[in-house]
C-alpha cells in the first residue's frame, strides 16, 4: 500500500461509520412508533369488544333516607353533599329534668330507704370534668350541703358501728336524698375533705341522666351558696390516721386525733 492510498482508505472508514450511525439512529426511532401503533390498535380492540367505560356518576350516601343517622349527617353538611334529606326522621330533643322535690333521708330513715331501694342498680359519676362542682374543695361542698338539708345521713361513726362495714370502706360523710318521690341520690366523699368534688350514685336506669341530675340537684351549691358549719371524723385509710375536720363558720381546720370512741358525732364549734 503506497501513502498516495492512505487518504482514500480513511475517507472509506468514515463513510462506513456515517452509514452505520444513522442505520442505527433510524432503528432507534423506528422501535417506539411501532408500539404505539400497536397500543393503538389493541385499544381499539378492546373498544370494540366491550365498548367504552361509563361516565362516573355522583356519590350518594349509603343511608336509609328515614334513619337519625341521615338527619345528623344533613345538619353537618352541605345540602349538595346529602340526597334528599327533607324526609329524614329530626333528631329527638332529649327532655330536661324537672326537680320538684329533693327530700333528705336523716340518719334514723337508713332502714326504709335500704329497704325501699334494696333491687337499685347503682350508677356512679365522680369528679371526672372541670366545672365548679368538680373543682371545688370537699370541705366547701360538705358545708354548703349542711347549710341546704342539715345533718349527714351517714358519716364514718354509723360506718364503724356497722358490723358489715370495715374502715377500709370509710367514708367522710354521705346524704341520701330522694329527688321526686322515686329517684334515690346518694352524694358521698370518699377521699377526704381536701380533695375535690363528690362522687354521686342513682339508679343506673338514670345512667344517661346523672350529669344533668347532679347539675340541677347540686349546681346552686357552688353558686353562692351559705356555708354552715360542721364537724366530722375522718379517717385516712391509707395513713391509718384518725382527724378532727370543723368549719367555724369562717374557718376550715383539720387536726390529727387519737381514735375517737366513734358512738356519737362530734359537735360543730358553735355548739361547743
Amino acid at each position: 500500500m503506497t501513502t498516495d492510498s492512505l487518504p482514500m482508505l480513511r475517507f472509506g472508514l468514515i463513510a462506513v461509520l456515517l452509514v452505520a450511525s444513522t442505520s442505527t439512529a433510524a432503528a432507534q426511532d423506528v422501535v417506539p412508533f411501532l408500539q404505539q401503533q400497536r397500543f393503538l390498535t389493541r385499544a381499539h380492540e378492546l373498544i370494540r369488544a366491550h365498548g367504552e367505560r361509563p361516565q362516573g356518576r355522583p356519590l350518594a350516601p349509603l343511608l336509609p333516607r328515614d334513619s337519625v343517622l341521615a338527619a345528623l349527617i344533613a345538619a353537618i353538611t352541605s345540602p349538595a353533599e346529602v340526597v334528599d334529606t327533607a324526609q329524614a326522621v329530626p333528631l329527638p330533643e332529649r327532655p330536661a329534668i324537672t326537680v320538684r322535690s329533693v327530700r333528705l333521708i336523716k340518719k334514723l330513715e337508713r332502714p326504709w330507704f335500704t329497704r325501699t331501694f334494696a333491687e337499685t342498680e347503682w350508677a356512679y359519676l365522680g369528679s371526672n370534668h372541670v366545672t365548679a362542682l368538680d373543682t371545688m374543695r370537699s370541705w366547701r361542698l360538705r358545708a354548703a350541703l349542711e347549710a341546704a338539708y342539715g345533718n349527714p345521713t351517714q358519716t364514718v361513726v354509723e360506718v364503724s358501728q356497722d358490723t358489715t362495714l370495715t374502715l377500709s370502706t370509710a367514708i367522710q360523710f354521705e346524704y341520701w336524698l330522694v329527688v321526686n318521690d322515686t329517684i334515690p341520690l346518694i352524694v358521698s366523699d370518699v377521699s377526704g375533705p381536701l380533695d375535690r368534688g363528690l362522687v354521686i350514685a342513682t339508679d343506673r336506669h338514670l345512667r344517661e341522666k346523672l350529669p344533668e341530675l347532679r347539675d340541677v340537684v347540686f349546681g346552686p351549691l357552688v353558686r353562692n351558696a351559705p356555708l354552715a358549719p360542721f364537724a366530722d371524723y375522718y379517717y385516712d385509710v391509707e395513713g391509718r390516721a384518725w382527724y378532727l375536720v370543723t368549719y367555724d363558720g369562717q374557718r376550715f381546720t383539720m387536726r390529727a386525733t387519737p381514735r375517737p370512741p366513734l358512738r356519737t358525732r362530734p359537735l360543730p364549734p358553735a355548739l361547743r
